[in-house]
């Protein structure tokens, strides 16, 4: 049975995952917070407010490293993650039905198309599993930023903490759980459109 404010357009799936993204939004809000804090921090010279030593110029290009290997893990590896998942766990699930949509001739049948149904229960699972990917890319990508903020309370310069950190806030900014975000790697990784219930296939 189809739920409330599900369906096969945009709209429609946009409302019926909104209930299900609530726990990822304001994780990702606090995440965002923290970024954004870590961000302003690298942009000021922090390093006379912390008594230390001078630390050896090689660190900057290290931790920049460290920052650009987490900024390109945080896309790949939760990405590689979900979508194995998908792949074994929803494949097979996958049926065919006829295009209301498509443009055919007078007593033509209509071509099939791949679909994906997720019933409540499997909705919810889908969400367990991609949670899981989706705190690992915003942990990641929160990491950079963080490096930033680290790299102005060693002593260095803004020129050198203040892209880093700025791209750690970008990065986290590209994290919005939306419904796009759940449920476009589904459909690339079984090769069929997802349709939430028992909808009927839409334009």
């Amino acid at each position: 049975m189809a739920f409330a404010g599900d369906g096969s357009t945009t709209v429609e799936r946009s409302a019926a995952m909104s209930i299900y993204l609530k726990t990822p939004r304001v994780l990702w809000g606090a995440m965002l917070t923290a970024s954004l804090l870590f961000c302003g921090a690298s942009c000021i010279p922090l390093a006379p407010y912390f008594k230390s030593d001078p630390v050896p110029f090689i660190i900057a290009p290290c931790m920049c490293m460290v920052a650009l290997v987490d900024a390109v893990m945080s896309f790949v590896f939760p990405r590689m993650q979900f979508a194995g998942w998908c792949k074994r766990n929803l494949a097979d699930k996958v049926t065919s039905e006829r295009d209301p949509n498509a443009d055919v001739m007078f007593r033509t049948a209509a071509p099939e198309i791949k679909v994906l149904r997720l019933d409540r229960a499997r909705i919810r699972s889908v969400i367990a599993v991609w949670q899981t990917a989706f705190v690992i890319a915003s942990a990641l990508s929160e990491s950079v930023a963080l490096i930033g903020a680290t790299l102005s309370i060693l002593g260095f310069w803004p020129a050198w903490s203040a892209p880093i950190g700025f791209a750690g806030f970008v990065l986290l900014l590209l994290r919005w759980p939306s419904e796009k975000a759940v449920l476009g790697p589904i459909e690339r990784a079984v090769g069929a459109r997802v349709l939430l219930g028992d909808v009927s296939v839409r334009g």
